[in-house]
């Protein structure tokens, strides 16, 4: 190679390289300010998607105790304080594990919280369970409960059901199976109940609503599938929203990843899961307020109510600010004709 070759050399060697180097480097960068940004939408997310599930089923624990009549508001009511703890206590459990920084909670909070996001999770979808049964009983059976088995009794006996069952599998020395059964085995076989109550019932309105003249059982029919659509709704989307990523975080916790911290593909993905879980309350208020016909109307109702009281409340505003101004213009116009 010539004297007059080694400096070309040199340069197509080295600067290459250090083009690749830079390249390399503004890449990684730019892909993790990306993570980072598709993260931190991850965490905002699992704060307000829990507080819109607490807002949305106070608001239906509040149209359910004052504006609702029937046996089945104390179902939808448990079902909504169920989900309002879940959110609750999830929501608190994000602020105290990624916002440290900005505000610490005490211990007893956190403590309390993370005891309302466990035994939620499979509250959720047992709460489902009263309702079904109880249209499947009077509509499909023509039978009611003991007088004794009040709703508010029966929401009582189907919340405590789940930690009965957990209790028993611990003191019969299944520890290893106890958060399997109770975060995944339950909700499962509820929900099966929940679905197959609600076929019954769909088949039998859609054989007797055509045979049924009298204008009020029509309209308990009516009620009644309105009813079986909504807990449908409400039993698949578990079914969708909770169990596939509950089965992701167990996958991810059995494969050994690490998904407590750091920002690991697997700790994102676990994230990732545990938002789509978050929405499930607010898909279970959102049902109960716009697919079952009372809800909906009270909802409408008041929301009428607001805007006429709201106009009326400007009418008179606007009525008693033209008094004020006449009022101020008389004793103009008596100067006037005194002059």
């Amino acid at each position: 190679m010539s004297p007059a070759a080694l400096p070309l050399a040199s340069s197509s060697t080295v600067a290459p390289r250090s083009v690749v180097e830079s390249t390399e480097i503004m890449a990684n960068n730019s892909t993790s300010s990306s993570i980072d940004t598709i993260f931190s939408v991850i965490i905002y997310g699992q704060v307000i998607a829990p507080a819109l599930g607490v807002l949305i089923n106070l608001l239906v624990l509040i149209i359910g105790t004052f504006r609702v009549k029937g046996s089945y508001k104390h179902y939808l009511s448990n079902l909504a304080v169920i989900d309002g703890l879940f959110g609750l206590g999830t929501m608190l459990v994000t602020i105290d594990h990624h916002f440290r920084w900005l505000i610490v909670l005490p211990k007893l909070v956190t403590a309390v919280a993370s005891f309302f996001c466990f035994i939620s999770i499979p509250l959720m979808s047992v709460a489902l369970v009263p309702i079904s049964l109880d249209r499947y009983l009077k509509m499909c059976r023509q039978t009611r409960l003991p007088r004794f088995l009040t709703p508010p009794v029966v929401c009582v006996i189907f919340d405590l059901l789940p930690a009965v069952v957990m209790a028993v599998v611990n003191l019969l020395g299944f520890d290893q199976l106890a958060d399997k059964l109770y975060l995944m085995v339950i909700p499962v076989l509820a929900l099966l109940i929940v679905l197959a109550c609600n076929v019954a019932i769909f088949v039998f309105v859609s054989r007797h609503m055509a045979l049924v003249a009298s204008l009020e059982n029509r309209k308990r029919l009516v009620e009644t599938k309105q009813l079986a659509r909504a807990t449908c709704i409400q039993a698949v989307s578990p079914l969708l929203m909770q169990l596939p990523p509950l089965l992701g975080i167990y996958s991810l916790l059995a494969t050994g990843k690490d998904t407590n911290g750091g920002h690991s593909f697997y700790w994102e993905l676990a994230n990732i899961f545990w938002l789509i879980i978050l929405f499930n309350p607010f898909v279970d208020g959102l049902v109960t307020l716009f697919i079952v016909r009372t809800y909906r109307e009270t909802l409408s109702k008041c929301g009428r109510e607001r805007i006429r009281s709201s106009e009326e409340r400007s009418t008179r505003l606007a009525a008693s600010g033209g008094q004020v101004t006449q009022a101020e213009l008389k004793p103009l116009k008596s100067l006037a004709e005194v002059e």
